[in-house]
């Protein structure tokens, strides 16, 4: 039987980013009473959290700081130029990616750390579609949300999902489809949709990710958007704040006003629906600052380097040359963790992305 700590927590724990996965967790266990197919395979995902969860807290008393979840871009590669994109912005240039090998490699030392949630992003993920199986298999008890374009997902490859029900889909959309065609691609916004019918009928538990600037926040905060959505079924909702990663594009950052609206929003959609809602950065203010190199997450990028967010690509460390460990442990991640709280402006949705550079 479940622990009921995975049910409740004091007050004290509620400003800990740590328990708010379980918080998530515990929220897709209520919501999957309506989806009975998803209820088992929820408890069993909320186990594994609350499991990893000791396991971090075991690690905490020994005086290491590991936190609930990895970001691990596994590829520079796509099939798709969309405007903005902050993996090519960034990191125009690379040495190679990782192998299958290392990428275990990390991941068994981060199952050891207590760490069971990985977020997949690239380039496209799915170019190493047999990579995500093999990781899959090999870590059952890790949750592998994946952010794909959707455009290489074929029937073939849903069937293999409902194998391996770790793997979640996450598609990438921006709202409409004229708003998502106009960022990624004439006719890519009837693709998903068609694309979200067929998981919904392989019984895919899968969601969305949006990239919230100013020219869609409206559109994709409206209730009809929303429960559209819902009805073709998507259970998980990203709403990621713009980050002006090219130069000349401070228009589209949300004023603070839109990000009220849109946390507000959130929370409100959280209560009213049944699919779950993620907003990134979201209240990083209320867990103490920002949330990155460690006390929230980490980012490894394709060539296994050891960053403390995906908007900030500097690194003192690879998981090629040092343990997992001693990577959340260097230099620059402490430097970063001893001023979080130094990090509170979050114009432009990532607070360590224009300041990064002074902790080097």
């Amino acid at each position: 039987m479940m622990n009921q700590d995975f049910f409740h927590t004091t007050k004290r724990q509620e400003a800990s980013f740590d328990q708010s996965i379980l918080r998530f967790f515990r929220y897709g266990l209520k919501k999957s009473l309506l989806h009975p197919s998803y209820f088992l395979w929820m408890v069993q995902q909320g186990y594994y959290q609350l499991r990893a969860s000791r396991k971090r807290k075991q690690q905490q008393e020994r005086g290491l700081t590991i936190p609930p979840l990895i970001i691990m871009s596994i590829t520079r590669s796509c099939n798709l130029h969309c405007q903005g994109c902050y993996s090519r912005a960034l990191r125009p240039e690379t040495s190679g990616e990782m192998s299958l090998e290392t990428m275990a490699s990390v991941l068994q030392q981060a199952d050891e750390l207590g760490i069971s949630l990985v977020l997949l992003a690239g380039g496209e993920p799915m170019m190493r579609f047999s990579d995500l199986l093999s990781l899959s298999e090999l870590f059952p008890r890790m949750l592998f949300p994946f952010f794909t374009n959707g455009l290489l997902l074929k029937e073939d490859h849903i069937r293999s999902l409902q194998r391996h029900k770790n793997l979640i889909p996450i598609l990438s959309i921006e709202g409409t489809h004229p708003v998502t065609d106009s960022r990624r691609g004439q006719g890519v916004g009837q693709h998903i949709s068609t694309l979200q019918g067929i998981l919904e009928k392989f019984n895919i538990f899968f969601g969305i990710s949006l990239t919230v600037d100013t020219h869609n926040i409206e559109e994709i905060t409206q209730d009809a958007f929303v429960r559209n959505q819902i009805h073709q079924g998507v259970k998980v909702f990203f709403m990621v704040e713009y980050v002006p990663v090219e130069p000349n594009s401070e228009q589209f950052i949300l004023a603070q006003e839109q990000r009220d609206w849109l946390h507000m929003m959130t929370k409100r959609f959280q209560k009213h629906y049944t699919a779950l809602f993620v907003s990134l950065p979201g209240d990083e203010e209320k867990f103490g600052g920002c949330l990155a190199a460690g006390r929230g997450f980490i980012h490894i990028n394709p060539e296994g380097k050891v960053e403390a967010c995906p908007f900030a690509p500097f690194s003192d460390s690879s998981i090629t040359d040092l343990t997992l460990a001693e990577a959340l442990q260097s230099p620059l991640m402490k430097r970063i963790r001893d001023q979080h709280h130094l990090l509170t402006e979050t114009k432009g949705g990532c607070a360590l992305y224009k300041s990064a550079e002074r902790f080097l």
